[in-house]
């Protein structure tokens, strides 16, 4: 009897770390930006190469971005979070030129 309630012990612990590790959405939040700050060294304008050499890479860049912004949006308190969430969210090119 013991050896099964520490075996479900142990499942609901491993559920509740893995939710928080791989599946929240801080966690999600995270994981796309790591994807965003890998690919987005392609398509600096200093290599000569921008978006035109890669443009599906430039979309998949932005869809992330979009993600991001979705994430955020829907799982976070604007006046609670908003710190969190000022900076975590992606910025299209015009509003990074805007400031």
């Amino acid at each position: 009897m013991s050896t099964i309630f520490i075996l479900l012990v142990g499942v609901v612990i491993g559920a509740g770390l893995a939710y928080y590790f791989w599946y929240s959405p801080k966690a999600r939040i995270k994981n796309l930006w790591k994807i965003i700050h890998r690919y987005s060294p392609l398509l600096r304008p200093d290599l000569m190469l921008g978006e035109s050499a890669y443009p599906e890479l430039a979309q998949k860049i932005r869809e992330h971005g979009e993600m991001i912004n979705l994430l955020l949006k829907y799982n976070f308190d604007p006046e609670e979070d908003k710190e969190y969430i000022e900076q975590n969210k992606w910025l299209t090119r015009d509003e990074q030129i805007r400031g």
